[in-house]
């Protein structure tokens, strides 16, 4: 077995992508959308359509309208 020392072990860590941007890589893959589309969904800025929110409603066995419970940031804003 190989030693690394404290700060080698950390520098091998910032190669590999952190658990929220796996998350958004697998959905981007699963959706055939951009990462940066995904990260709107996640903040709300936009939905995905409705054929987009029923297949992340099949892939994660939970509703949609949990998983988008409101409207977009952009509509709120606009009184709309």
């Amino acid at each position: 077995m190989e030693h690394k020392s404290f700060s080698e072990m950390y520098e091998s860590l910032k190669t590999k992508p952190s658990p929220c941007t796996e998350f958004i890589m697998s959905v981007a893959d699963l959706t055939h959308r951009k990462e940066a589309t995904v990260r709107k969904w996640i903040a709300g800025d936009t939905v995905p359509d409705i054929n987009i929110q029923y297949l992340l409603q099949e892939h994660f066995s939970v509703p949609r309208e949990y998983l988008f419970p409101s409207t977009p940031k952009s509509k709120k804003n606009n009184g709309i």
